[in-house]
């Protein structure tokens, strides 16, 4: 299993987000974005898990644990809560959409 850990945030000097790729050997890929548009906090941990599993699909991973310290997100994107805004639902269906590249999966 290749492993992406994942976290977004916002404040009132930006948005970014980090995404960790931990290779089935131990390699170690790092990558940091800085947003060039407002976001919520939410907003910015769905970004970032976007970006991961966008690279994840490039690097043609089949079997992947997906790790977010967001409770909310892990549970949204598994379909275990439901969002309330309609613009996290579409984060939630672009999320849906990209995990379909990973034939084994799992979210914490």
């Amino acid at each position: 299993m290749w492993q992406l850990s994942v976290d977004g945030a916002s404040n009132q000097k930006g948005a970014g987000a980090s995404v960790v790729i931990i290779t089935s050997n131990g390699t170690l890929l790092e990558k940091v974005i800085m947003f060039g548009f407002p976001t919520s906090n939410n907003e910015g941990e769905y970004e970032a898990l976007l970006v991961g599993l966008l690279l994840a699909k490039e690097l043609s991973i089949k079997k992947l644990t997906i790790y977010s310290n967001s409770q909310l997100i892990t549970n949204q994107a598994s379909r275990e809560y439901m969002a309330k805004h309609q613009r996290i639902t579409l984060y939630i269906d672009k999320v849906q959409e990209l995990l379909k590249a990973f034939p084994t999966f799992t979210i914490q």
